[in-house]
């Protein structure tokens, strides 16, 4: 049963950490009068994502806790790159960067569950949901306490760049114990 809280507790980090950036991103580059540049980041984040598919045979060749272990930095490294809304190439490396990042580690937990599944076939329908639903609640999370924290912690430039920390180090925390 470790197997499938350790997944869990990574999933919901991995999908809350995600959200935290996502929504204060979007945020905070309309408070720069960045949000040309917010679009610009989240296609070359589509755009970078779809092309990760070029990456599942490498990727299929690490094991998992090796493939995490270079993909969520990666991710990290687009993400804490959403500090900079301007000028526009840095929030497009960001997008870029944050596509192959979370779209691997998406196929890694993907590879993940169906190892689990090979060995624990009894169970396969309930990893399988218990993904979607880990997802849904990790989102919905997130926009309630992210906007909490924009609320207690004010508005300020500092709030907004300390919340955008914060995601990739909490999403490091859970890639460490991985």
């Amino acid at each position: 049963m470790y197997k499938f809280k350790t997944l869990t507790i990574f999933l919901f980090t991995f999908y809350f950490s995600m959200g935290v950036s996502k929504y204060i991103q979007i945020l905070w580059f309309e408070k720069n009068d960045s949000v040309f540049n917010f679009s610009l980041s989240y296609s070359a984040m589509a755009v970078a994502g779809s092309f990760s598919f070029l990456l599942g045979k490498k990727v299929n060749q690490l094991s998992i806790k090796k493939g995490i272990f270079i993909f969520i930095p990666l991710y990290m490294a687009g993400m804490l790159l959403r500090i900079f809304p301007q000028p526009f190439f840095i929030p497009i490396i960001s997008g870029a960067v944050s596509g192959i990042g979370a779209a691997t580690v998406l196929l890694i937990t993907r590879t993940w569950i169906a190892a689990l599944i090979a060995d624990h076939p009894e169970i396969s329908s309930k990893l399988i949901s218990s993904k979607a639903i880990i997802s849904q609640i990790a989102m919905i999370s997130t926009t309630f306490l992210s906007g909490q924290a924009l609320y207690f912690l004010g508005e300020s430039s500092a709030s907004y760049i300390s919340l955008l920390i914060m995601a990739p180090i909490l999403l490091f925390g859970v890639s460490s114990e991985e």
